[in-house]
C-alpha cells in the first residue's frame, strides 16, 4: 500500500509518459538524421558559434529529461529484476540518455567551427555529464556502507522509534509504502518483508519509490523482529536497494521485518 499526499506531483507522473514518448524520439532521430548528413558530406558550413552554444544547452537538458524518464520506468523494472540485472539496467538507463547528445555534437562540430565556441559547447555537456555522474556517486553508498553517515541502527533509533507497534503491521504485510510530502521535500517510511532461505546469512531487497522523489532520499533501515544488519547499498530518486545480513546462516527459512525510514 503506498500513500501520497501530493495532486500537482500525482498529475504530472500521469501526464509525463505522454510527453516523455515523443520527446525521446525526436531527441533520438535529430542526432542520427544530422549524423547521416555529416557522414554523406551534406554539412558543410558550421553552424553560428551561438547557436552551437545553444544546442549544446539543450543537448545537456534533453538528456536529463530522458534520464528522468528512464528512471519512472527503472522504478518498475528493477524492484523485479536480480541483482545484476538490476545493476545493468541502471548502468543502461543512465548513461544510454547522453548518447544522442554525443552524437549531436560530433555531427555538428566541424573542422571550421570556431575553437572558442567548440570547446565551450563540449565543456559545457562534459561539465553537465560529470555533474550527473558526480551526483549519483555521491548519493549511492559502496557495498558494505549505509546510505547515511550514522551507523544504521543509531541513525534508524534517531529518526524513529526502533520498534513497530504490533497493531500497525498488518498480519501478512508483504510492503507497505507510505510518503507524506511536506515544506521541504516528503517523508517516507515503508515496512517490508524480506525472506532469507535456509542455509543463506545474506538475502537482497528492493523499495521502489513511484513516482520516482524529486532528489534522492537519505534513509536508515533496521530489522524490526530479527538481529540482522541490514545495509543501504544503493539509493535513487526512483527506489533503494537494501542488503540484510543475520549473523549466521539460518538454520531454517527465516522472514524479517525491515524498517526503513527518512526523506527526500
Amino acid at each position: 500500500m503506498t500513500t501520497l499526499v501530493h495532486p500537482a506531483k500525482d498529475a504530472v507522473a500521469r501526464l509525463w509518459p505522454a510527453a516523455a514518448v515523443p520527446l525521446a524520439v525526436l531527441w533520438i532521430g535529430l542526432p542520427l538524421l544530422f549524423a547521416l548528413r555529416r557522414l554523406a558530406g551534406a554539412v558543410r558550413e558550421p553552424l553560428p558559434s551561438l547557436a552551437l552554444l545553444i544546442v549544446a544547452l539543450l543537448a545537456v537538458g534533453m538528456t536529463w529529461c530522458l534520464r528522468a524518464a528512464a528512471g519512472r520506468y527503472l522504478a518498475r523494472a528493477i524492484p523485479a529484476a536480480s541483482p545484476p540485472r538490476a545493476a545493468w539496467l541502471t548502468a543502461l538507463g543512465f548513461g544510454l540518455p547522453a548518447l544522442p547528445a554525443l552524437v549531436l555534437l560530433a555531427s555538428l562540430t566541424l573542422p571550421e567551427t570556431a575553437l572558442w565556441a567548440a570547446t565551450l559547447a563540449w565543456l559545457l555537456f562534459v561539465a553537465g555529464e560529470a555533474a550527473a555522474w558526480a551526483a549519483v556517486l555521491v548519493r549511492s553508498s559502496p557495498p558494505g556502507q549505509s546510505a547515511q553517515r550514522l551507523p544504521p541502527n543509531e541513525a534508524a533509533a534517531a529518526v524513529h522509534p526502533t520498534e513497530v507497534p504490533e497493531e500497525e503491521v498488518p498480519p501478512g504485510l508483504l510492503q507497505q509504502v507510505t510518503r507524506v510530502a511536506a515544506a521541504d521535500g516528503e517523508s517516507l517510511h515503508a515496512l517490508l518483508r524480506v525472506s532469507v532461505p535456509r542455509g543463506d546469512s545474506v538475502a537482497v531487497a528492493h523499495l521502489a519509490f513511484c513516482p520516482a522523489l524529486a532528489a534522492a532520499p537519505l534513509l536508515t533501515a533496521h530489522a524490526v523482529d530479527a538481529a540482522a544488519d541490514v545495509r543501504l547499498t544503493h539509493v535513487e530518486t526512483f527506489g533503494a536497494r537494501l542488503e540484510v545480513r543475520l549473523p549466521q546462516p539460518a538454520a531454517a527459512p527465516q522472514s524479517l521485518l525491515i524498517e526503513v525510514v527518512g526523506g527526500g
